[in-house]
Formats: structure tokens, C-alpha cells, sequence
């Protein structure tokens, strides 16, 4: 087989599929609605009312939570590629996703009597708590 049969070759055995994605989830949280809450005043009963339910609960300090929001609205275009390269395994695949992975969300912390104690808009990787590892006995 030539050097430029090589290309066509490859070409025959892989599927590809490029697709435009619109992806969106919840709503944005807007400055209105934040403008009603206040630290040390605010009960989680008030700003549920004011913002919904939030996407996850966290636990803070013992008897507090932190509860996160995040909303999306991206769209993009996104390529699949796949072989299935016959017996000797089932399929190889990759995928490359153009859209925009950053989301905003805000996290709002409340204490032991469910009181809000602060709040803070950053993106989910700046949002998100640190895993923390347990100390094991050997180090």
C-alpha cells in the first residue's frame, strides 16, 4: 500500500460527527435579587424564597450549610470522532467540546440558626469546597 492510500484508508474506518450544542440550565441569579438579602439578617427561609432551590448543599462548620447555584447558557460546536477498528477492540473515541465549561454561580453560607453569614459570585471551580483528605495512620 502507497504512502497516499494511507489517508483514504483511515478516513473509511472512522465515523465522524460535528454537531452545534446550545446548552442551558437555570437562571442566572440578577443583582435585584440579591439586593433583598443581607448578611446577618437574612433567613435561608428568605433567600430560598428569593432565589429558588439551589443545585447542591454543603455542609459548613458543624451546624451551618453552604448552599450553591450555578446557571449555564452556552453554545458551541463539538467534534466526535470513533473507529471501531474490527475484533480487537470495541471502539476507540475521542471528543473535543468547544463550549464554554466555565459556569458562574454564587455560594451563600449560612450558620447553626440558618442565618445568612456571607455571600459570593465566582465561577463552579472557584465555588466548589476543596476535597480534603483524611490523615491516614502511616503519614
Amino acid at each position: 500500500m502507497t504512502r497516499r492510500a494511507w489517508p483514504a484508508l483511515l478516513a473509511c474506518m472512522l465515523t465522524a460527527c460535528v454537531s452545534f450544542d446550545r446548552v442551558q440550565v437555570d437562571e442566572p441569579i440578577t443583582d435585584a435579587q440579591l439586593a433583598a438579602l443581607q448578611p446577618g439578617q437574612s433567613t435561608l427561609q428568605q433567600c430560598l424564597a428569593q432565589l429558588g432551590a439551589p443545585v447542591e448543599v454543603f455542609a459548613y462548620r458543624g451546624d451551618g450549610m453552604a448552599l450553591l447555584w450555578v446557571w449555564q447558557d452556552t453554545a458551541g460546536f463539538g467534534l466526535e470522532v470513533s473507529s471501531p477498528f474490527g475484533g480487537w477492540s470495541d471502539a476507540a473515541q475521542f471528543d473535543l467540546d468547544l463550549t464554554d465549561r466555565t459556569l458562574p454561580g454564587w455560594v451563600l453560607w449560612f450558620d447553626g440558626d440558618l442565618r445568612l453569614q456571607r455571600l459570593r459570585r465566582a465561577s463552579l471551580g472557584e465555588l466548589l469546597p476543596r476535597r480534603v483528605r483524611a490523615p491516614t495512620d502511616d503519614g
